[in-house]
């Protein structure tokens, strides 16, 4: 018998797989599209923090921009898939945003307010993933002839 799909995991899966994964992306190309709402959207982002705009990092954030998008989409359609990888994936990943938002905060002490901002939706993952009864539904029985 084929155990239901938690109504979280659905919530997740798709937000990880359509809103921060695919809309991300695609957001992130328009901006590349049109490079002075690009610059303005950076310089507006950076003044909002409080953070100098330094021009060496700018460049690197294109490649943020385009990288985590793709691993929200990959890691959310293997949360609607049911898959374990995509389980434990996701719950790294999210580690993994918090520790840059550490190292982030200790650089520069001005992104505080937005890496408070920024926390809680891997707080979120970290919490309803590492949920026994979440994790119960990814360690599914395999079938007979069947990988997960």
């Amino acid at each position: 018998m084929e155990q239901k799909r938690p109504l979280g995991v659905t919530v997740l899966g798709i937000l990880n797989t359509c809103l921060f994964g695919a809309g991300s992306f695609l957001f992130i190309v328009y901006l590349r599209q049109n490079p002075e709402l690009y610059r303005e959207f950076l310089t507006e982002s950076f003044q909002r923090s409080g953070v100098e705009f330094a021009g060496e990092f700018v460049r690197a954030i294109p490649l943020w921009y385009a990288i985590f998008p793709l691993i929200y989409f990959a890691l959310g359609m293997g949360v609607l898939r049911g898959k374990e990888w995509a389980r434990k994936g996701t719950v790294y990943f999210a580690f993994g945003m918090v520790a840059i938002l550490a190292v982030a905060v200790f650089l520069q002490r001005a992104f505080l307010p937005q890496a408070i901002a920024q926390l809680w939706y891997p707080g979120i993952l970290i919490l309803y993933f590492t949920h026994p009864q979440v994790e119960r539904y990814f360690h599914k029985p395999a079938e007979k002839g069947v990988e997960s």
